[in-house]
């Protein structure tokens, strides 16, 4: 058997594994969310087959016109985002493994707001290298289902303001949630006070970074008539405390 008719036949394997609807008498919230893993799963090996298969290489150099070094690069690119979302799906079934069934909102699950931040999700999935935001989409998405972060904030909000972190902003809110004090993780002087724990080169960028982190809604300055105040100090808004919450969970 020549390696074409090999790809081609685990993409039929693959189309006979995808469930063709959701089941619909599943008991509870947390067996419906399991079953559209599983589903969303086999969607997912299915593309990625045909992605890996010479046919599929051979139809993007005919139809696109591209060469094929740029099919190359574009593959390795798609094998990149491959992995980031096989990552996404197991860190989310981890999750829902640990979910109380009776928390789960099952008619939440059908709903096309569960749809739109699954997708969102997945797609913010493949745009980061960091693991951990990958632990805190899944993180996010669980709370969306159990409404246990619905009081403070929507989860696609959350999901914003997570994709707008970058590597030296996340760095930053670590070393303000390990050393800040209080419930709030108070620090001052615009954050010079977090130089001791921060990589020398941020001496100089650490108030540019600040600034950054607290123009996406995740620290907030003390305001208000106090005797001596010249300002610079910033405590966790509740958003960046959920954030940063589920952010060292990852680490655990």
């Amino acid at each position: 058997m020549d390696k074409h008719s090999e790809q081609e036949n685990k993409l039929i394997l693959a189309c006979q594994s995808i469930p063709q609807k959701l089941q619909k008498d599943l008991v509870t919230g947390k067996e419906k969310m399991i079953d559209q893993m599983q589903c969303l799963k086999s969607r997912f090996d299915l593309f990625s087959c045909f992605y890996s298969s010479e046919l599929a290489t051979r139809s993007m150099v005919s139809l696109t016109g591209l060469g094929f070094i740029d099919v190359l690069l574009a593959g390795r690119g798609q094998a990149i985002k491959t992995k980031r979302v096989e990552e996404f799906i197991k860190a989310l079934q981890q999750k829902i493994e640990l979910l109380d069934n009776e928390k789960v909102d099952s008619v939440f699950l059908e709903s096309e707001e569960w749809m739109d931040l699954l997708r969102k999700a997945i797609d913010d999935s493949t745009r980061t290298r960091n693991y951990n935001k990958i632990l805190a989409i899944a993180g996010i998405l669980c709370g969306a289902v159990t409404h246990e972060t619905d009081n403070i904030a929507d989860p696609e909000d959350l999901l914003q303001v997570l994709s707008e972190l970058n590597t030296e902003e996340a760095i930053v809110l670590q070393a303000i949630y390990e050393h800040g004090e209080g419930e709030y993780c108070t620090i001052n002087g615009y954050g010079m006070s977090l130089i001791p724990y921060l990589p020398e080169n941020y001496n100089t960028r650490i108030k540019f970074l600040i600034k950054r982190i607290e123009a996406i809604g995740l620290l907030s300055e003390q305001t208000g008539a106090i005797i001596g105040y010249s300002g610079g100090t910033l405590s966790l808004t509740t958003v960046g405390k959920l954030l940063l919450e589920l952010l060292s969970d990852s680490n655990n």
